[in-house]
């Protein structure tokens, strides 16, 4: 009896131990040490604690309150926050008592940062990396790092193990994303305010690998697409993820072998295709970069509501060679962009993202190119950098980063910090007159005007039914006239229309941002031959 009596004192000592430890105050990696908060908006704080504790959040003068509802999740808002780059703490009570502190916190421009490869791309390996380690002593830029290969089969409550705000220095710079740093590099010295980057990327990743699922039914081509997966992982067992393992792990060690061998006998190493060298997932059967929604559930959904100044995005190259993804890339896009905003609650948050630069590949870029810049030019909010000048012949991952990053920072300045003294957008087609053998392309300069670096290039017209070499020369600030060498009736006008373009780049305005590549056929229907 007396034994029956002490275990169940000792269950009831257990359990108000566990009671105590989940009751105590838990937030997101996002909220932690170092991290910056947007100024001048609303700020979302949320976590959990014991079901119905009263929880207050102090920063700053400012005290905010919540009860925690039946789960012990909890959320409340901060009010707007001036820029100040004095390190300040923040702490969180409950029922009275403190539960959490945060330190060294600052407030200033707060960016997300997503994509694929090049938005992953780091310092370490891109242009400059030496010269920028030692000038990375930068206490106001902040970097919240998540793993980049993490995926979930359903959306988290916190980022990824190992997820941290980091504050830039020469130590662990190599480290950050190479576009991100190099446009808050440039933002911090134009505005001298704090910046914090907030890290989503990961190569390879298709574009429905950041989209919720809950949005894909709003897309008939993009629901089919992930229903398709949906029913393979529902029949992807643990035998099914071990025998491929199993196959993976065979393969490799023959190709290691086989490289040996090779080596060994003077002979050139045998190549395989990279994607053969992932390995198979535990949690999907496809590739885990090209698993939908799965990277959304991993990094983007544990910091969703967590206020930003808008979105740095780098991605498309996935999609250019997948069957089908082409066609419904801007659709594609503008769900993206929906889904984010509604799960930041932002409905207006910017979009700033880069467009595909020039790479020779056997693969869609021109259709990738187009999508984006119809996506662009049909939403608000969004704002394209054009990088056709840009990119390497054989290399997918061009180690230029800096150009990249400092046209993301015109953008912002010019079109959301609104420092109007800056021209921020590429010239790019308005219209094109036609007459006989001759046309003139006008561009949108946007107070701007063109210029023409070396011998006029890059522009094909239309006639006889093929594409064909012409003679172009600029006719005033905003417009090119295009001749045809052989006397030809000209039926259409492209510039730059092809994956690997940067030869041919001979349009720039005077900030030397390049002419937007575009293909214009004539409509015979229309008014639009030269009087």
């Amino acid at each position: 009896m007396k034994a029956a009596w002490l275990k169940s004192l000792f269950a009831l000592a257990l359990l108000g131990l566990s009671s105590a430890l989940w009751a105590k105050i838990q937030m997101p990696k996002i909220f932690g040490d170092n991290m910056v908060l947007q100024r001048d908006c609303q700020i979302a704080i949320w976590g959990s604690a014991a079901a119905g504790a009263e929880i207050r959040v102090e920063f700053k003068g400012q005290k905010a309150y919540a009860i925690a509802d039946s789960n012990g999740k909890w959320k409340l808002f901060l009010g707007q926050l001036w820029a100040d780059s004095e390190p300040a703490a923040m702490q969180i009570f409950e029922d009275g008592k403190l539960g959490a502190e945060i330190k060294n916190i600052l407030v200033g421009e707060v960016w997300i940062v997503g994509g694929q490869s090049n938005m992953e791309w780091t310092i370490r390996r891109s242009h400059g990396f030496e010269k920028v380690k030692k000038r990375a002593a930068y206490p106001c830029i902040r970097y919240f790092s998540q793993n980049s290969s993490a995926v979930a089969s359903m959306p988290q409550e916190d980022s990824p193990s190992g997820a941290s705000w980091l504050v830039c220095s020469p130590e662990n710079v190599g480290n950050f994303s190479g576009v991100a740093f190099f446009f808050a590099e440039e933002m911090f010295k134009n505005l001298d305010l704090p910046i914090g980057l907030v890290y989503t990327a990961c190569g390879a990743t298709e574009m429905a690998s950041w989209i919720p699922w809950g949005f894909s039914s709003k897309l008939q081509w993009l629901d089919s697409y992930v229903k398709s997966f949906e029913r393979e992982k529902s029949q992807y067992s643990r035998s099914e993820y071990e025998k491929r393992a199993k196959e993976f792990r065979a393969r490799m060690d023959k190709f290691n072998a086989d490289k040996k061998a090779a080596k060994a006998a003077g002979k050139p190493e045998p190549k395989m295709k990279w994607i053969d060298t992932v390995p198979p997932h535990k949690l999907t059967p496809w590739p885990y970069f090209k698993s939908p929604g799965m990277h959304y559930n991993a990094k983007v959904a544990p910091i969703a509501g967590y206020a930003a100044r808008g979105v740095l995005w780098y991605q498309g190259e996935a999609d250019s060679d997948t069957s089908g993804h082409v066609a419904h890339f801007e659709e594609n896009f503008k769900l993206l962009i929906e889904s984010w905003r509604s799960v930041f609650n932002n409905p207006k948050m910017p979009f700033i993202f880069a467009q595909l630069p020039s790479f020779s590949i056997n693969q869609d870029w021109v259709g990738v190119r187009k999508a984006q810049a119809s996506a662009a030019k049909n939403s608000d909010e969004v704002y394209m950098v054009c990088l056709i000048d840009c990119g390497e012949k054989n290399n997918i991952h061009p180690a230029d980063k800096a150009t990249v990053g400092l046209r993301m920072y015109r953008q912002a300045a010019n079109k959301i910090l609104a420092k109007k003294i800056v021209i921020s957008d590429s010239p790019e087609l308005k219209e094109v007159k036609y007459k006989a053998s001759h046309a003139v392309v006008s561009f949108e300069t946007f107070y701007s005007k063109l210029e023409g670096i070396g011998d006029a290039r890059g522009f094909e017209i239309l006639a006889g039914g093929k594409w064909k070499p012409c003679i172009a020369k600029l006719s005033g600030p905003c417009s090119v006239d295009i001749s045809s060498p052989d006397g030809e009736r000209i039926d259409g006008v492209r510039y730059l229309w092809k994956n690997w373009a940067r030869p041919d780049v001979w349009l720039y305005n005077t900030e030397k941002l390049p002419a937007a590549p575009f293909e214009d056929l004539k409509n015979k229907e229309e008014n639009n031959e030269i009087k």
